[in-house]
């Protein structure tokens, strides 16, 4: 009764229904009763891909252990074998982290029975469920091969897998595709890709996979790549390490961390600073696994419990430190914050980390990297080192034709790309490493000025206008300068502000003083500190910009290039 109350259709969420369904729960008293096919009420819930109203029957006690009687089914048969919702992944992650549901050995079972079996205990009863009576069986290592070429591209695959996988891997989608029957968790083929009934069981799949290669993890140039560590894959490395942690004794803490329980590890620390300092299978820390994921508070939490030399500590699985995962995932707020520690910088891994992406990712991993080091006084001179390296290594090692255009850089050159995205310390550095400086003429560079502008690569362009004295008269490009000229009012860069405002003006024909009116060597100012509790919590910098510029449209006036700000018509 209470599942034929709840709102049906396509784009239906029941997460604002939660009160009343609770309302439901308490008013009925057959909370245990099942329907003719033995389905009880969390069931029928789980069948339905009801998230919210999950979580509501788990604060009311219901048992996620409970089975039908019928079919030997629990909740997690419920969701892991229909497909004709898409939250699955959603709810099995929930069980995993919030419900302490460890599914793994159920869905290991499933595999391990024969046939028959199958044919027998899974078949299902209700309308839009898998018919399983015709299964292709496949071992967990083919699952693992499978879930690969679902998860990746096939560059990456061809990356990671050998021939004898691949050629595996083909042999298992061709018996899927020519046959009649389907496996319990792939659906189909579909362009050559294995399509899984849910995401999160090709990620779990992939997990074990990796558990039983873990040897190939250090060595394989893919596992050191943004291929492996980007923010898609998280859920696969969190199967990754939940899988490793059932392998590890003491392993409390790390848990607590996985399952991102600050108030969890808060207790732990109180109780045990020294828990901080216990390593799992692999001989990760729980600093290594909390900077993989998103909560700064625990990680300042085991911060605070360690000493420099226990937070440079590196694992058996990569040989990094948790400043060389905080890198790997590109967590700027992690990197800055070990940096300020005094964690110690790997130089090596940090090259092999770059140097293990295709070109597009290697450019903007050697960018970010950078940045970051730079951001540090004691780590800048790492960072200097890693632009000429890396540039190096493209240049004298894999002979990167730097003025030829590329596929993966959206069919630009390697410089046309770095003006294009903005990445100014490492356009600086293919131009002064080059082999012939001449094929860059001042042509050349008038183009990529223009390039800049068009892109609102306002960096590239500060640096144009200020390091290399390019002039603007050819800019023709209001937008790009107004774009620009914001910028460098944000960013104090008064040179440039003083070239683009007289080039927006002269293209506007909008009348000026004489240049010479404009000094050159003017002092900035000392400005009287303001106190916060005085000043406005939102600037109308960018609201007097904007008017300013209808001003100058509509009234044409002269106007009065002062050096910081723009004065009044005259």
């Amino acid at each position: 009764m209470i599942m034929r109350l709840l709102p049906k259709g396509k784009n239906v969420c029941h997460k604002k229904s939660m009160p009343a369904f609770m309302y439901l729960l308490d008013q009925t008293t057959n909370l245990g009763s099942v329907d003719d096919e033995g389905r009880n009420m969390l069931h029928m819930t789980a069948q339905n891909g009801c998230f919210f109203m999950m979580h509501c029957m788990m604060s009311k006690g219901f048992n996620l252990a409970n089975v039908n009687a019928s079919n030997d089914w629990n909740v997690f048969h419920y969701i892991v074998l229909y497909e004709e919702h898409n939250r699955s992944s959603k709810i099995l992650a929930y069980l995993l982290k919030h419900c302490k549901m460890v599914w793994f050995d159920l869905l290991d079972n499933m595999l391990h029975r024969n046939d028959r079996e199958v044919t027998e205990n899974y078949a299902i009863q209700v309308d839009g469920a898998q018919d399983t009576t015709n299964t292709i069986r496949l071992t967990k290592n083919q699952y693992g091969l499978l879930a690969w070429m679902f998860l990746l591209d096939k560059q990456d695959v061809a990356k990671l897998l050998n021939d004898h996988e691949k050629q595996e891997a083909l042999e298992c989608m061709k018996l899927i595709a020519e046959s009649n029957e389907k496996t319990l968790f792939i659906k189909e083929v579909r362009n050559d890709i294995p399509q899984f009934t849910h995401r999160i069981l090709a990620e779990y799949f992939v997990a074990c996979w990796m558990n039983d290669n873990k040897n190939r993890m250090r060595n394989e140039s893919f596992f050191h790549s943004w291929s492996y560590w980007n923010a898609q894959l998280h859920q696969m490395h969190d199967l990754f390490n939940r899988i490793i942690l059932r392998e590890s004794k003491e392993n409390n803490l790390h848990m607590a961390v996985v399952n991102q329980s600050s108030t969890r590890v808060r207790e732990i620390l109180t109780n045990n600073p020294s828990t901080a300092l216990v390593k799992d299978a692999v001989g990760r820390l729980p600093l290594h696994l909390a900077v993989t994921n998103p909560s700064l508070e625990i990680v300042n939490l085991l911060l605070d419990k360690m000493s420099i030399q226990s937070i440079n500590t590196t694992d058996h699985l990569f040989g990094w430190s948790a400043l060389d995962y905080a890198f790997a995932i590109r967590a700027k707020e992690y990197i800055e914050k070990l940096l300020s520690t005094g964690a110690s910088v790997n130089e090596q891994i940090l090259l092999q980390q770059i140097l293990s992406n295709n070109l597009y990712q290697l450019l903007y991993g050697l960018h970010y990297y950078g940045k970051w080091l730079q951001s540090n006084e004691s780590s800048k001179p790492i960072a200097n080192r890693l632009y000429i390296r890396v540039v190096d290594y493209l240049l004298n090692e894999q002979r990167v034709d730097i003025f030829s255009r590329h596929e993966e850089l959206d069919s630009k050159t390697v410089l046309e790309f770095c003006i294009a995205e903005d990445l100014l310390e490492v356009f600086k550095q293919f131009v002064l490493q080059i082999n012939d400086p001449s094929r860059i003429s001042e042509q050349e560079f008038t183009r990529f000025f223009k390039l800049a502008f068009e892109n609102n690569a306002h960096k590239i362009i500060v640096h144009f206008i200020e390091d290399r004295d390019i002039a603007l008269r050819q800019m023709n490009i209001i937008a790009g300068l107004i774009s620009a000229l914001k910028y460098t009012i944000q960013n104090n860069k008064l040179t440039s502000f003083k070239a683009i405002f007289q080039q927006i003006c002269i293209q506007l024909s909008i009348p000026l003083n004489e240049e010479n009116d404009i000094p050159d060597d003017y002092c900035v100012p000392i400005i009287p500190p303001l106190n916060d509790n005085i000043s406005p919590e939102i600037s109308c910098m960018m609201d007097t910009f904007w008017k300013l510029f209808w001003l100058m449209q509509f009234t044409k006036g002269t106007f009065s290039c002062s050096d910081t700000f723009i004065t009044r018509p005259i």
